[in-house]
């Protein structure tokens, strides 16, 4: 025994027992969410893990005591949700006019009032200002801003349609009151822009005079292909139009997001293009476009949910910015005089965080953002801006539960040991490996992947000597999206149980350039699938892994990766777990949402076609995991949501229904009123309780015929 195992408990890597309760681990309370400031007190939004997750606004007094025990406060009424349906996956829904908010209502898609001086013992009652020709079809609403002096309320609204194709368009609605001046009226909303399948990211004007905004249509994603449309905006008593549109970008293979204006009029935006690889930051100012970012680095992200504040102007033409690098995010002060052409008008603020979202400024000398951390969970955070570097945390989101509870997560998984300095907990290495070609017309120019590894960590225990351990390899969504190094109790928690684990950014991913990221189109379930394999000899020829012991588990197209790589790889692993995947892509393209209608399209390269999509040759078969069942030689776990609209519960259960005609070893749960990610405790509980029992087994049935090989 060495000083490093020296009264631990010796169990075999992946059996060993966490200190944190599946239950506690579910329970914390989540990642804070658009911060803001109003009248002294600080805001944000926050999903209720005790309350099926639904989404409401904390407040907490900075000058003195919230509540009871100086506490953060709800002050969204529990029969309230602050979620919108828009495109699915919603994002940013409320506005502030003076010290009151407007949000969408997720239960009923309506818009909103309510006060923001609540009393520490009663929450003020939200008013009800939209009023829908129909109210039965309108999903909600989402991106919303106040405009003329309060006026207005502007957003994107969606609509349901019979033949699935929701409508989406921009709107206002006018924020009339009673008499008495307390009361509101609801209003009709008033249409300003339709015809593009899509919109996000309405901006307007310092002056008020002008509004921007981004569309796009089908067959583009908007990280394909986007338009930036500019329009004067014109208010008069209690009317509302728009004049003089301009399209002022609309190129092939061109993608805008990340609007706004500076406060003398000028209009910044994010865009990327087949001869501007990373999303670079643009000034348009009198019909002239400058470019102010030239770096390998990205300041936009794929618009999935709205809201994504990815930079705010500060004052006197400079702008504090997120930029992704290779491993991380930096904050970033870029001067937008347009003077500089070297790309050395960026000023690095930061050198601590793994990622930044959600900024926010308050005035000229206050900025605030979500920062994270890879040896600690997020928190709110606020920047003196004329200091260029004072960080203050307005809002630590450690290890602390909801309250009411008096526990809180141990060491092992806070992040931070006694000592604060967060060495509790497993370190996250960058790793990058060669990428393979499955033939050549198919090869790119990119010939690496990358990914974060986290070798097991707990204190409690040490694993038998000349053991590896078992090998978690986690897949993000999307597959447009991407894994971060940020704090993740989750990754934590099967890394005390033992295992090592692998969260890789395949091909597709963002924040890796354009040219990575549209790598996978026509190529999906092949290169990612080849990248995953790739990534796993990597760390096993780097001794760091059980190669016999490999896992997989993700959701959505993540679930997707599992299922693909399962099939084309069966060798490589032991098992699986598959949240809401994608088995089949013809069930698929004839069942999912009008926002990714046509995605599967692009991914695999070819379009889809009822009649011919079937045929043995069809991509749309050769891709789908559900038709190479009998390939998979390891036990599965899937999970599903019975009111998912993105991936309907139909794909899951075809891939249970073929397991079980094939003799294969699986388990399948449905849960009754979940959507696409999973919101109620109970359900999170159960099923990271099954998931985990699940590898468990399998792991316990590998060392149990190893033991008995060893004794024959």
């Amino acid at each position: 025994m060495n000083d490093q195992t020296a009264g631990k408990k010796e169990r075999p890597y992946g059996l060993w027992k966490s200190a944190v309760t599946i239950e506690s681990l579910i329970e914390q309370a989540s990642t804070p969410a658009y911060p803001f400031k109003n009248n002294g007190k600080l805001y944000w939004l926050e999903a209720q893990s005790r309350e099926d997750g639904r989404i409401a606004l904390m407040q907490k007094n900075l000058s003195g005591p919230s509540g009871p025990s100086g506490q953060p406060i709800c002050i969204t009424p529990e029969n309230f949700n602050i979620r919108t349906a828009v495109h699915e996956y919603g994002g940013r829904c409320f506005c502030v006019v003076d010290d009151n908010i407007v949000f969408n209502n997720y239960k009923d898609g309506n818009l909103y009032w309510q006060s923001l001086k609540p009393s520490l013992t009663r929450k003020s009652t939200p008013q009800q200002l939209s009023r829908n020709p129909n109210p039965h079809n309108c999903c909600g609403y989402a991106d919303l801003v106040a405009i003329g002096n309060g006026k207005f309320i502007l957003g994107i609204m969606e609509t349901t349609q019979n033949n699935g194709q929701n409508c989406n368009c921009i709107v206002a609605l006018s924020l009339g009151m009673g008499s008495e001046g307390d009361q509101i009226i609801e209003s009709e909303p008033i249409i300003l822009a339709q015809g593009a399948d899509f919109y996000a990211n309405p901006v307007i004007s310092s002056d008020g005079k002008k509004i921007a905004w981004f569309e796009w249509s089908h067959p583009n994603m908007p990280w394909d292909q986007s338009r930036l449309v500019c329009a004067q905006l014109k208010v008069e008593s209690h009317a509302i139009f728009l004049d003089d549109r301009e399209v002022i970008v609309d190129e092939q293979n061109c993608a805008v997001c990340q609007l706004g204006f500076l406060d003398d009029n000028k209009l910044i935006f994010v865009s990327d293009s087949d001869t501007c690889d990373y999303w670079s930051m643009f000034q348009y100012h009198h019909g002239e476009i400058t470019r102010l970012t030239h770096g390998n680095e990205e300041f936009g992200e794929a618009h999935w949910i709205f809201g994504q504040r990815r930079w705010q102007p500060v004052g006197d033409g400079m702008i504090i910015a997120v930029a992704t690098r290779e491993d991380r995010d930096v904050l970033v002060a870029v001067d937008s005089s347009g003077n500089n052409s070297n790309g050395h008008n960026c000023t690095v603020l930061d050198q601590e965080f793994s990622a930044c979202s959600h900024l926010q400024i308050v005035d000229a000398s206050e900025l605030l953002f979500i920062a994270h951390y890879s040896n600690r969970c997020a928190e709110i955070v606020s920047l003196s801006i004329p200091s260029g570097g004072i960080w203050q945390s307005l809002l630590h989101c450690s290890n602390k539960l909801r309250p009411g509870s008096e526990k809180t997560l141990p060491a092992v998984l806070s992040g931070a040991d006694s000592d604060g300095h967060g060495q509790g907990h497993s370190k996250p290495r960058l790793i990058k490996f060669p990428t393979t070609e499955r033939d050549a017309e198919r090869a790119t120019e990119i010939d690496m992947a990358y990914g974060y590894f986290y070798p097991p960590y707990n204190p409690m225990y040490c694993a038998p000597e000349n053991t590896l351990p078992p090998l978690m390899i986690v897949i993000h969504g999307g597959p447009t999206s991407r894994a971060t190094s940020e704090y993740s109790s989750l990754k934590q928690y099967f890394c005390s149980l033992g295992f090592a684990l692998l969260d890789i950014n395949h091909r597709g991913s963002t924040g890796l350039g354009r040219k990575y990221r549209q790598s996978l189109l026509g190529n999906w379930g092949e290169f990612d699938a080849d990248d995953i394999a790739s990534a796993i000899d990597f760390v096993s020829n780097k001794k760091w892994i059980d190669k016999t012991l490999v896992f997989i588990r993700g959701s959505s197209a993540g679930g997707y990766a599992v299922l693909r790589s399962l099939t084309q790889f069966p060798r490589r692993f032991a098992g699986g777990a598959c949240y809401y995947g994608i088995g089949n892509l013809v069930t698929l393209s004839q069942s999912t949402h009008k926002f990714e209608s046509k995605y599967t399209d692009r991914l695999v390269g070819e379009k889809f076609d009822p009649e011919t999509s079937m045929n043995p040759e069809s991509r749309f078969v050769t891709r789908s995991p559900v038709f190479q069942i009998d390939k998979l030689s390891s036990p599965l776990i899937l999970f599903q949501g019975a009111q998912d609209k993105v991936v309907p519960p139909a794909l899951s259960r075809e891939v249970a229904k073929r397991l079980k005609t094939k003799g294969i070893k699986h388990s399948y749960t449905e849960y009754p009123g979940e959507g696409h990610g999973f919101r109620q405790t109970q359900t999170r509980v159960d099923a990271l309780r099954k998931e985990t029992a699940f590898f468990a087994k399998v792991i316990r049935r590998a060392q149990s015929n190893r033991k008995k090989d060893d004794f024959e």
